[in-house]
Parts: C-alpha cells; sequence; structure tokens
C-alpha cells in the first residue's frame, strides 16, 4: 500500500475487518446517533445494517463469499489497522512492490499524526487477474493535511495464500 505521505495520506474507519481465516457470524445492529445544533434543536437518526463479526472481534458489513469477499476484506483490514495505529500490520496488508520498505512506510503514517479516519468500501468486481473494491467513503484527518476526502479504487491480489493490495488509484481532495 501506499503510505500516507507517499499518496498524500490515505485513511479510513468503519469498524475493521477479520480475514478469511477467522470464524465469522452474521448479525444486524442497530446504531443511534442524536446531535444537537446552536438553536437548541435535537436530531435523532436511527440506522439498521447487517454486519459480520470475524474472530479477532472486529465488524465489517456482510461481505459476499468467495475470493471476492476475502478481497474486500482485505482492504477493510488496511484500514481498520491504520484506524487503530497498527502500521506494521497495515503495511502487511500490501504487496511489497507497491508499498515499499516497511519502515519508510510505517514512518511516513507517523510524520502524518492521523487523528481520525472513516471507511466504507465496495466490491466491483475481478478485473485482470484481481479484484477492484472501489471507494464509497474515505476521510481522513491528521495534523499533517487536515481533513481530506478520498476517491478511487484498490486492486487486491492473492500472493501465495494471502490477499494483499496491489494497486491503489486514489485522488485526495480537502474537506
Amino acid at each position: 500500500m501506499l503510505g500516507l505521505g507517499a499518496v498524500t495520506g490515505l485513511l479510513v474507519g468503519l469498524t475493521g475487518t477479520g480475514g478469511s481465516q477467522g470464524r465469522t457470524s452474521a448479525f444486524t445492529t442497530e446504531t443511534s446517533s442524536t446531535t444537537g445544533s446552536a438553536t437548541g434543536g435535537f436530531e435523532q437518526t436511527t440506522s439498521t445494517e447487517t454486519s459480520t463479526t470475524t474472530e479477532d472481534g472486529s465488524t465489517v458489513p456482510n461481505l459476499p463469499p468467495g475470493e471476492g469477499g476475502e478481497a474486500l476484506a482485505t482492504v477493510y483490514r488496511h484500514w481498520r489497522d491504520i484506524q487503530e495505529g497498527d502500521y506494521g500490520a497495515a503495511w502487511e496488508t500490501e504487496t511489497q512492490q507497491l508499498a515499499g520498505e516497511k519502515s519508510t512506510w510505517v514512518r511516513g503514517q507517523l510524520e502524518d499524526e492521523i487523528e481520525s479516519v472513516s471507511y466504507r468500501f465496495a466490491l466491483v468486481g475481478p478485473a485482470a487477474g484481481h479484484w477492484v473494491v472501489q471507494i464509497v467513503h474515505l476521510e481522513t484527518i491528521d495534523r499533517r493535511y487536515g481533513c481530506r476526502q478520498w476517491t478511487g479504487s484498490y486492486g487486491v491480489s492473492k500472493e501465495g495464500n494471502e490477499w494483499k493490495i496491489s494497486e491503489a488509484s486514489l485522488e485526495s481532495h480537502p474537506c
């Protein structure tokens, strides 16, 4: 994967992802949030979403079965690791050809001083030996660049027995 610094920064954050080797269970979550305004008005919203809990305890939207789901899970895992500050694990989700040297990539993430990420991705489908994962929503806030919204997609390929992000076509825009 490209480092945040190398790509001018990337970031995301739903609630993580698990690998295809872990057991999963489907469940429905209902989330509620309340927001206030300067005039004292409040609005409450409730949404229901079907999710999957993985063996490591993280959750992701329900994934399609098979290789496509594994490819999508890899991108979610990558961003969960960044969100949690586990840059070494995030680096592991990318091919070395894309990410470069681990110490350089991790240093770039640390220099960005990531404060917040939010994300959602969608599986587009297979293409030329890999799966395409589209960014639906990706917003990062860091001390170096401030708030940025990202557009683009990832290519995810199988390397040995593991799925890795092998391509990143990303653009960022100030929030």
